[in-house]
């Protein structure tokens, strides 16, 4: 499971983006709890190095007025 860099969250995250960089399988979260995006890289083969990037400052929530 992905943990978010921003508030730790270890939850089901929704899949913004999927690219290729290089040779890294690229993907772009979105945390449900502090809506911070943070990008997850991966490997070709899965097994070996994945990190996570944070990808600008957090969202903060539309509040209705």
């Amino acid at each position: 499971m992905i943990k978010c860099p921003h508030c730790e969250f270890d939850g089901e995250h929704k899949l913004l983006r999927v690219w290729k960089f290089r040779w890294w399988g690229s993907y772009l979260y979105e945390c449900p709890r502090c809506n911070g995006r943070f990008r997850y890289y991966v490997d070709p083969s899965g097994r070996r190095k994945n990190f996570i990037i944070k990808a600008g400052k957090k969202r903060e929530l539309a509040v209705p007025a």
